[in-house]
């Protein structure tokens, strides 16, 4: 059985989100990871924003008056966030050896 992602690690990703946007990103982006924390505390299963368009769907209900983009935007916070915690949960233990040989032997970022 693959391992799940629980409340708690799916709550603190979001805000991590918020912390990361609130410390030099757009204002937008900010309301964004704010709507995306304050839906997710009010579900207990991360796995329901594993689909974004029925995210999306239950956005408009709970959260009346925004406009299209917030709701996409939100939705796709919510629905990208659950699935990298999944997928970062389910490495396999190969993937997770390539992916750290590959970190050590990349190259710092130079600008010239």
């Amino acid at each position: 059985m693959a391992n799940q992602v629980t409340y708690r690690e799916y709550v603190q990703e979001l805000a991590k989100e918020l912390q990361y946007h609130s410390n030099g990103g757009t204002n937008y982006r900010r309301k964004t990871a704010e709507l995306a924390l304050m839906v997710a505390e009010s579900t207990l299963n991360p796995y329901l924003f594993w689909e974004r368009e029925l995210v999306s769907q239950e956005l408009f209900k709970r959260l009346p008056g925004l406009d299209t983009d917030r709701y996409n935007d939100v939705s796709k916070m919510l629905s990208v966030v659950v699935r990298d915690l999944h997928n970062k949960k389910n490495r396999t233990q190969d993937v997770q050896q390539y992916v750290e040989m590959k970190r050590k032997k990349r190259k710092p970022l130079a600008f010239v």
